[in-house]
């Protein structure tokens, strides 16, 4: 499949939520073969029991282990949008974030994901890249490749609402300052937030907006 391909299937067109995914990392994406996936595989996830319309999930995990488990979770009817805003280290820069490692997984996802079929008002599971913020400048003038998510980068909470969904479940072993943010302000519109991580259910959260955090 050529890099337009898995776009198209990461991001079919006219589908809820799929304006959200970014074209980033599919935009200079090389072509895989079979046996580059040799070792990716969608884990079972025992931290869901069922299908809950009213739930949204994001998991917040390193580069492929984020895709393996979002698509784990798509596999119980939650449409998964990969959210990766990272661009590729330029030539003679130094960088912390290597974006370059969620291409062959979106790629290998594209594989599975072309077979499954999500109700029209199937809420999502975004996926995002823990990795995001490794962050060391040895001067300002440094390109580091890392990012922030932000508040645009997801639905707002009245999108949500309006969509059913009034839980967020986050997948992650520690809610970073950009996520705390996002997730503050849909808890101070009524959307409860739960944590998950590892072998753990999901338990409800209260998050505080972190302090002289600008996003």
């Amino acid at each position: 499949m050529t890099n337009k391909d898995v776009y198209k299937i990461w991001a079919p067109y006219g589908e809820k939520w799929t304006m959200y995914v970014r074209p980033v990392p599919f935009v200079n994406m090389p072509e895989f073969k079979p046996k580059d996936f040799d070792l990716l595989f969608v884990p079972d996830v025992d931290f869901i029991d069922k299908y809950d319309s009213s739930i949204c999930y994001i998991v917040d995990l390193p580069n492929e282990r984020a895709i393996e488990e979002g698509l784990a979770i798509a596999k119980f009817g939650y449409r998964p949008i990969p959210l990766f805003n990272g661009t590729l280290e330029p030539i003679n820069s130094i960088s912390t974030t290597n974006n370059r490692m969620v291409e062959r997984p979106l790629a290998w996802g594209a594989t599975i994901l072309k077979d499954m079929k999500f109700g029209k008002d199937a809420p999502p599971v975004f996926i995002i890249d823990l990795n995001r913020q490794n962050r060391y400048k040895l001067e300002v003038s440094y390109f580091d490749n890392s990012y922030d998510m932000y508040g645009q980068d997801f639905p707002t909470p009245k999108a949500l609402l309006e969509s059913g969904i009034n839980k967020v479940v986050i997948r992650t072993p520690k809610l970073e300052n950009d996520m705390r943010m996002i997730l503050s302000n849909y808890q101070k519109h009524g959307i409860e937030i739960y944590k998950t991580y590892e072998f753990e259910k999901p338990k409800k959260v209260h998050v505080k907006k972190p302090l002289f955090y600008k996003n």
